[in-house]
């Protein structure tokens, strides 16, 4: 079962998979975060590794956003801010884990 919220770096991230269009959306985005607000939106694909794909970008923009990460970063330090932000993904993030855990990789 997908996540219906995020622990990102201690803070909490509402999580909302639509079926249609992102209710705010005006541009067709299979994602959206909502930093200030603490919340993502996904509109759902067909194919899971679509939906994880999207999760994992907008889990991005929250973990560098809550690292208040600088926009001018080096490849180094993006890496570093991306090393811990997943080993804290995976560690705070229970029923993440359990999707992919879960998930049929042979549809991905």
């Amino acid at each position: 079962m997908r996540p219906d919220s995020l622990n990102v770096l201690g803070n909490c991230y509402a999580v909302s998979w639509h079926k249609k269009k992102l209710p705010e959306d005006k541009r067709g985005h299979w994602g959206l975060c909502y930093k200030d607000e603490r919340k993502i939106q996904i509109r759902e694909h067909d194919k899971e590794d679509f939906n994880l794909d999207t999760f994992l970008h907008e889990w991005a923009h929250a973990c560098m956003y809550e690292f208040k990460a600088p926009d001018n970063l080096t490849e180094e330090q993006v890496a570093e801010y991306m090393g811990t932000g997943i080993m804290k993904l995976l560690k705070e993030n229970p029923d993440f884990r359990e999707w992919i855990t879960h998930a049929d990789w042979e549809s991905f």
